[in-house]
């Protein structure tokens, strides 16, 4: 986008033009200096390389393990291709292309942030790509939310009623309830998002690590459903926690009675804890991991709006400061209102954490673990 330099000395007032300080240019419509964008930052030179390298490096860390989780599931075909195991792959590729999304937001801010020459302006308006990965931003997490309510109520109906759930696998069913879960998590995420253009779209929030929609319709049309779908998933990890502990007292009372011994309570816990199936513990992995990384964006992104108001003023005040060059600005003005500090370590550890806990439960890493142990008892006899 080609922007006119600005060579005019005097502004529309007739008075004598401000000289602006670097990276900010002077508008003759106000006659105020205003940060270029693309070239001023808020963040020294330092802190956008530590913040930009971590979540980049976590970016990558994402897409590498998403496409690794593919490859394995290609080989364990028969499980991982059937509902409700489906649905894991579907939230793995929404990760990825979220992933890359964000990763093109890295390469030329410029191009794909700016709409006009005035950065705030270009942050208000809200350019094609901060459209895009705004609403990529509120359909994946609404949609992978859905997914996995209709996963884990799967794996709860099959627990509760398992003559009922073979029965249902039997005649097919789960190919119905497979096409119901990927349209209501689909249409529910697009209408949601409709909705957010419907007041107005995306644009780039001054805190330049989020593309929302303005504070209301964001909390309303973002926060609250997705809090709502969090709090149906996160009653059924309960009942499913509640359900496992249930089998495990169960079995141990079942033991204790063949046996006919006395348990303290501690080999109480400990026999409890070793009855504890793999496929139960990396179930139960994926589901916590989930609600964790689900509270942590959440709570992020309540924070994010929040403040945004108060942050946008004291931000304003600093530029106010710092366009016409008037000596030294005071930085905590607006740093002091900053959640990126807050939000920022939190949302990065959250967004690779769902695709770590899919690849270990595709994986079946304490299987691969067995065999290479077997392998090398086997090596080491023969050796002698």
């Amino acid at each position: 986008m080609f922007f006119p330099n600005e060579t005019a000395s005097v502004n529309n007032t007739g008075r004598e033009a401000p000289k602006c300080s670097r990276d900010f240019f002077l508008d003759n419509s106000s006659g105020l200096c205003r940060p270029e964008c693309g070239e001023w930052d808020q963040y020294s030179p330092a802190t956008r390389r530590a913040v930009y390298g971590v979540n980049i490096t976590f970016i990558l860390v994402t897409i590498i393990v998403c496409v690794v989780t593919f490859v394995w599931s290609i080989f364990r075909r028969k499980i991982m291709f059937r509902y409700p195991n489906i649905i894991l792959l579907y939230i793995t590729f929404t990760r990825a292309i979220l992933s890359i999304l964000h990763l093109v937001g890295y390469t030329d801010e410029k191009a794909l942030y700016c709409t006009s020459r005035d950065r705030m302006t270009s942050f208000e308006e809200g350019s094609a790509y901060c459209n895009i990965i705004g609403s990529a931003t509120t359909f994946i997490p609404i949609f992978d939310l859905t997914g996995l309510c209709f996963h884990l109520g799967t794996v709860l109906f099959t627990a509760y009623f398992p003559f009922r759930a073979r029965k249902l696998e039997t005649k097919g069913g789960y190919k119905y309830l497979h096409v119901f879960a990927v349209i209501c998590g689909v249409g529910f995420s697009i209408f949601l998002v409709g909705l957010q253009f419907a007041v107005g779209g995306f644009s780039r929030t001054v805190v330049p690590i989020f593309c929302l929609a303005a504070s209301e319709s964001a909390f309303v049309f973002g926060v609250i459903p997705g809090c709502f779908i969090s709090a149906i998933f996160l009653t059924f990890v309960m009942v499913l926690l509640f359900k496992i502990i249930n089998i495990q007292g169960w079995k141990l009372k079942r033991s204790q009675q063949e046996t006919k011994q006395t348990v303290s309570t501690s080999e109480h816990t400990t026999s409890s804890s070793k009855n504890y199936t793999t496929a139960q513990i990396k179930l139960v992995l994926i589901f916590c991991t989930q609600g964790l990384a689900t509270i942590i964006n959440y709570s992020s992104y309540s924070v994010v709006l929040r403040m945004e108001d108060v942050f946008s003023r004291a931000f304003q005040e600093y530029l106010d400061c710092e366009g016409p060059g008037n000596g030294q600005c005071d930085r905590s003005l607006f740093e002091a209102f900053d959640p990126t500090p807050t939000t920022f370590p939190l949302t990065t550890i959250a967004y690779v954490l769902l695709p770590i806990s899919t690849l270990i439960y595709v994986a079946n890493i304490e299987k691969q673990f067995t065999r290479c142990k077997t392998k090398f008892k086997s090596s080491t006899k023969s050796t002698r």
